[in-house]
Formats: C-alpha cells, structure tokens, sequence
C-alpha cells in the first residue's frame, strides 16, 4: 500500500532506489573479487613454500546427499591437502535427523568437526577453525553464519551439486550470486556445462569433472540384481519442481509390494518427504504416515541414507520420480518405472535424453502394465537403448582425481 502510494506520489524514487541498490551490489562484487584474488594468493603462498598442507573443509548437512565419499578419501591420501568434515545442521534444526547425520560421518569418515551446537540450536563460525577451501554440499539451507558470505574473508569456497543433473538451481536467481562467487562450481557433464552457458551464465568457475558418486560403478563386479527399489520424491506441491507423483501411487505401490514378496524389496523416500506428505495432506497425521513407513519394513528395507549406489549396482528394477536418479540408476543397466505428471517444471537436457530409455507411466494403469511387463515378466525392450546411452554418454569417470588435479594445477603449479 505505503509502496505504491509513494510510486505514485513519486515516480522516480522507484527508479532512484534501484540505481543505489545497484551501485551497492556492484561495489559489494568487487569487494568479493577482492577478497577471492586475496585468499587465492596467501593459499599459492602456502603450496609454494609448502609449509603445511592446504585444509579442505567439507561443509555437509545431510547425509543421503553425500556424494564425496571417493574425493575426501584421495583427498587423505594426498600430500598436498588435508580434508575435513564440518558438520552442521539444515536451518530447520531436526534433531532426529542430526543425530543420524553424526553416526553417519562419523562411520564413513572418522574424527569430524562439529560446528553446529544441539543444545543451544545455534551455528558456529567456520573461521576459528582455519579453513583454507571450504566445499559447500548445496546453496540453500546454510546458516549465515557459515554461507559464502561469511568466510569470504578466509577461504575460497567450492561447490560440489550433490546431484548429478540438477538445472534448477541456475534457473532460481536468488541463487545466481552463490554461483559467481565461488572459486570453482565442480560439473558433472558437458550436457550441464552447456545448460548453464544457455543462461547467460558468463562466469569461467565452471569445470566439467564428472560426479564423484558414479566412481563406485568404475566397480565393473558382476553384482546380483535382487532388488526392486521403490524412490519417491517430495515435490508434489504447486511451489515445487512438481516431479513428485506420490499421492496418486504411494499406496498402491505399497499394496502392490505387500502381494509379491518375492522381489526384495526397498522403500527409499527423499529425505523431505515425511515433511511434505503431512503438510499436503496426503495423510491425516504423523501416526498414519509413520505406519505407512513400518509397512515397508516389515516386507523389505527402508533405506534412509546415503551411499547408496551399492544398492543400485544390486537392484533389478528402480522405481522413480525422482530427476536426478534417473541419471545415477543408468549405469546399473536396469529399467526404470518412470513415475510421471504432466505439470512438472522440465528437467535437464541430459536427464530428458536418459529418460527416454525408462518406461514412463503417468497412471496407476499404466504403473499395472508395467508391473506386470517389468518386474513380472522380465520384459525389457528399452534394454539395448540403454547400455548404448551407458557407452555414447561417459557418464562414470575418475571424478575424484580430476578434481584433486585440477586444485593441484590451480595452488602448485
């Protein structure tokens, strides 16, 4: 109301605030450039005269989105840097789900820094911890105390996209200055980098790696394939992505499950999506939707955590709505049942060329025909269009050592 009155009254304030807002952005830019330059130099500093080795901080949050398992394990290896785990917690506090994330990175990483306080429900500073590298896990969620703002005085700050083909993030402009501030933004695949040069986006903090989870399929062990995986995802509401289709197959996959217990079978839910079934209504309490998850584990495995492309190598079927599984399942070599909806915000390029290899149902029809062709009958007809997609695509790489090569390139030489 007070804004338009002004508008009105005024006419060019609008216009006045923009351009000082801008001014501020633009001098605020150069100060970070500033700093980046800076710290750049006191880190080449450190290499050259190699006083010690250069501290990696991983700043992780949740660990079903763990994808550095193969990089921070190198990274302990290496003579020239020295990994750590900083583990905070997301900014809505889930205790249950933090204390998960401690067991977790305590049994796959060893000693971690705890920099999130539990008790008191309040975020640490990364500075007292030294960092020279700080490798965020994703751009939302962080606490201001720990995002790329607040060390930018101390370390450079790397991304590393927790999934493999996720284009949503540059589209957001909220966003767009996590992306130009960082030192460098790790891609997983040329399709990617091209997505992000269609934008607009200008930056040269792009470098084409790989994904560091797939490394686990370099592997090339003949695994057993006994399991069918069945993978919501959370996004059902309208201010979404919209790639979720649990409320109209949810139940049904579970009653369909119950009847055929001779597929071993895996309930593997988005992290988010206990919080958005209740809040969508799709049941009408937390007891309704706990049962339906003790439902799952009294006929297979509910399987909340991350490192979970073992359990890929071993599954002879996933079903999904989920985007970025639709790339990480394609070196398994097993179909996918593509859970579908016509309204969903459009997925990569990559993604879309992988999909077309699945068996896309968009209803429960559909989903029965699949059932019956895919998992029943073992009939595969897309089997040959994958295994060439496998071949021209060169999704599994050494990810981890072109990361450590490319930090070694940019500090020692």
């Amino acid at each position: 109301m007070i804004k338009n009155y002004l508008s009105k009254k005024f006419p060019y304030i609008e216009f006045v605030y923009r351009k000082v807002l801008n001014f501020i952005l633009y001098f605020q830019y150069l100060f970070l450039i500033y700093n980046k330059n800076r710290i750049y130099n006191k880190i080449c500093v450190i290499a050259k005269q190699n006083k010690r080795k250069i501290r990696i901080a991983f700043l992780v949050n949740e660990n079903e989105k763990w994808c550095c398992q193969s990089l921070y394990d190198k990274l302990k290896r290496s003579n020239h840097f020295s990994p750590m785990i900083f583990l905070t917690s997301l900014l809505d506090k889930n205790e249950e789900k933090y204390k998960k994330n401690v067991e977790f990175f305590k049994r796959n990483c060893g000693e971690i820094q705890i920099v999130y306080d539990a008790k008191a429900k309040k975020f640490e500073s990364l500075r007292k911890y030294s960092p020279d590298i700080v490798i965020y896990q994703q751009p939302w969620n962080i606490a201001k105390k720990q995002n790329l703002f607040s060390i930018r005085s101390f370390a450079l700050a790397i991304y590393i996209p927790y999934s493999f083909a996720n284009k949503y993030e540059l589209v957001n402009k909220k966003l767009l200055d996590f992306h130009y501030i960082l030192f460098r933004e790790y891609i997983s695949h040329n399709y990617i980098y091209e997505e992000y040069k269609k934008k607009g986006y200008k930056k040269n903090n792009l470098k084409v790696v790989g994904y560091p989870k797939l490394e686990q399929y370099l592997d090339d062990e003949n695994s057993e394939k006994k399991y069918v995986i069945y993978a919501p995802h959370h996004s059902i509401e309208e201010n979404t992505i919209k790639l979720g289709t649990f409320n109209w197959n949810g139940k049904f996959i579970l009653e369909y499950a119950k009847k055929h217990p001779e597929f071993n079978w895996i309930f593997k839910p988005h992290p988010f999506c206990k919080r958005t079934f209740l809040r969508a209504k799709i049941f009408r309490n937390e007891k309704e939707l706990n049962d339906y998850y003790d439902e799952w584990s009294k006929i297979g495995i509910v399987y909340d955590k991350g490192n979970y492309i073992a359990l890929f190598k071993q599954s002879k079927c996933l079903i999904t709505d989920c985007g970025s599984f639709l790339t990480e399942f394609l070196p398994s070599k097993s179909p996918v049942i593509n859970l579908k909806r016509t309204d969903s915000l459009p997925l990569s390029e990559l993604t879309q060329t992988i999909a077309k290899s699945y068996y896309k149902v968009y209803n429960i029809e559909e989903l029965k025909k699949s059932f019956y062709d895919v998992l029943e009958k073992d009939i595969d007809t897309k089997k040959e269009e994958r295994l060439k997609l496998i071949k021209d695509l060169n999704l599994i790489t050494n990810a981890s050592d072109n990361i450590i090569k490319d930090l070694e390139g940019a500090f020692y030489k």
